[in-house]
């Protein structure tokens, strides 16, 4: 499986349902010309091994904001489907 496949999918069933059909097709198209994998590390001049190193960090970092968002969604009677 792709990584724009796997994003496609997780749109579809996250946010696809709460757009209208121009926002949805909007996304389709920005998907469609997303770089792969391998041309988004030489684009940005970086080694894989570097790249997943940095993202550990970022995702690590992300973990109190993560937090966050799981406690005001039902805090504010968002729901979270």
């Amino acid at each position: 499986i792709t990584l724009n496949s796997k994003l496609s999918k997780s749109y579809a069933q996250v946010f696809a349902p709460h757009h209208r059909w121009a926002k949805r097709k909007a996304a389709a198209l920005g998907m469609y010309v997303l770089p792969t994998r391998t041309h988004l590390l030489k684009m940005l001049n970086e080694e894989e091994a570097e790249a997943k190193i940095q993202m550990e960090s970022y995702v690590n970092a992300s973990a109190p904001v993560i937090t966050y968002l799981d406690n005001l969604f039902p805090s504010k009677q968002l729901g979270i489907d």
